[in-house]
């Protein structure tokens, strides 16, 4: 159970169970949407630091860095991680669309 704790595996479920609660408590679900938003944004954006410096000196260069950075090791959890990510924005346009009434998204900058 200890490993389960730090896979992103675990985090790959926790965006439908926010979306069930949301979904059942609609009458909180609009001021919640202004924490909950920036939370999920915050998470979206985490990248592994073998990943965060390769896209940082291809920018030094003037390039643009796609991939995967070699010195990740565990492609394996890092496919988890982006697989995580991918849902929770998934989740998150659900959660969205679901109280917007027709209203554009939040103008919250998202990268």
């Amino acid at each position: 159970m200890p490993q389960a704790l730090h896979s992103p595996k675990v985090l790959t479920e926790c965006p439908i169970a926010v979306v069930l609660i949301f979904q059942t408590y609609k009458q909180v679900m609009q001021p919640a949407m202004l924490d909950f938003y920036p939370l999920v944004m915050e998470s979206i954006k985490i990248q592994p630091e073998p990943q965060r410096l390769a896209h940082a000196e291809a920018k030094e260069r003037g390039e643009i860095f796609t991939g995967v950075a070699p010195a990740i090791t565990n492609r394996d959890v890092y496919a988890e991680l982006i697989k995580a990510q991918v849902k929770v924005g998934h989740r998150l346009n659900i959660v969205y669309t679901s109280v917007a009434d027709g209203r554009p998204w939040p103008s919250w900058r998202m990268f």
